[in-house]
């Protein structure tokens, strides 16, 4: 090959790699430029959507406020959910709440016709979630808990010797002495399980035995003396009426006096009425005499009697002319007082409430 030949063909290939590498620095730059005017287009491109999405998101906030306190779940279902548009931000929610509307209705499907407090607390109270029925079911309760309450008889004042006036077992503890009394209301019968169960159910405390009976209207068994202030104050709750009973520190109790609800009888008051407003009765029946069909005594007792077991209250004929049962037999009885086998040596004349302290609580009955 000539060597001018050459010369120019190597100018040629110098020209072409020269006009190449222009080439390639201008589309470079027309890349860089195009480039820079695209992402300048999508910024300004994606404004709109962000105020759509905006905007459908406020439209999905008004649609959700507007059902998310319904207890319908048709509503919920119509228009919520089926007009939603993406992004649905509750929908989750509105899922879970048609559920829990779905799972109230059966629990109240279950319940609505029971009359048992522990149906309608245990299978819908306790386990509701939107509790739609909440207001229907506490209604039933309330409903109930009048039903059971305690039919009350009042006594007028007296006076009266308490103890031991016939003699029988006199001991130091039953020294008769004369005391007043002012008038107050006492339980027609013995508080029993029918009613004590509901203030067990309603306040979660664990029923007491029942020794394999029945419970209904069997008296309530195996209650301490706390338990029996604690329903004496509950029940006055449920009524209206002020609590008797205040429990301060270190577990001291006291009685307030002025307060109009429920308590235990003094042992003074529950004697008065034993003795039908005090009269020299040796038993409640306002007779000195016992028949084994008129009042439950053990056959254990010397004088003989019916049953090893209670009675449904008001079962038996034991009652006294003013409509009281079972103050003598069936089972025993809480009083307020503190027992002191020497109080009745001291005890106040009028309205006496017992010992200011002691270790055991007086049993009668």
């Amino acid at each position: 090959m000539p060597f001018y030949y050459v010369s120019n063909f190597l100018k040629k290939i110098f020209f072409l790699l020269v006009a190449f590498n222009l080439l390639q620095a201008r589309l470079s730059s027309q890349t860089i430029q195009s480039a820079d005017s695209l992402q300048i287009v999508l910024a300004s491109d994606i404004s709109k959507p962000k105020e759509v999405m905006d905007s459908l998101i406020r439209v999905d906030y008004d649609k959700w406020t507007k059902v998310r306190f319904s207890n319908n779940a048709l509503i919920i279902k119509y228009l919520y959910l089926q007009y939603c548009q993406p992004p649905c931000l509750f929908r989750d929610s509105a899922e879970w709440l048609i559920a829990s509307i779905e799972f109230d209705d059966a629990l109240y499907k279950d319940v609505k016709e029971s009359n048992d407090p522990d149906v309608l607390k245990k299978k819908y109270l306790d386990i509701c979630s939107v509790c739609n029925f909440k207001n229907l079911i506490e209604k039933s309760l309330k409903n109930i808990i009048n039903e059971r309450k305690p039919r009350m008889i009042t006594l007028k004042e007296g006076s009266y010797r308490m103890g031991d006036t016939f003699k029988r077992i006199y001991k130091k503890a039953e020294k008769p002495h004369k005391v007043a009394i002012k008038p107050f209301s006492i339980g027609k019968y013995e508080v029993t399980f029918r009613e004590y169960d509901l203030f067990c159910i309603l306040t979660n405390k664990a029923k007491p035995v029942n020794e394999a009976w029945e419970r209904n209207l069997l008296p309530v068994i195996n209650v301490s003396w706390l338990d029996a202030i604690q329903f004496c104050n509950w029940r006055s709750k449920m009524d209206n009426l002020d609590t008797v009973y205040v429990f301060s520190g270190f577990g001291n109790i006291e009685m307030d006096q002025s307060a109009n609800g429920y308590r235990l009888p003094t042992e003074a008051e529950w004697e008065y009425a034993a003795r039908d407003q005090g009269q020299n009765f040796l038993y409640s029946n306002s007779t000195n005499k016992i028949y084994t069909q008129l009042v439950n005594f053990s056959p254990s007792i010397s004088h003989g009697g019916v049953s090893e077991r209670p009675v449904a209250v008001g079962s038996l004929s034991s009652w006294n002319s003013i409509g009281l049962y079972d103050f003598s037999g069936n089972v025993a009885e809480w009083c307020w007082d503190w027992y002191d086998e020497t109080y009745y040596w001291y005890s106040a004349q009028n309205n006496p409430i017992g010992p200011k302290e002691g270790g055991e609580r007086v049993i009668r009955g």
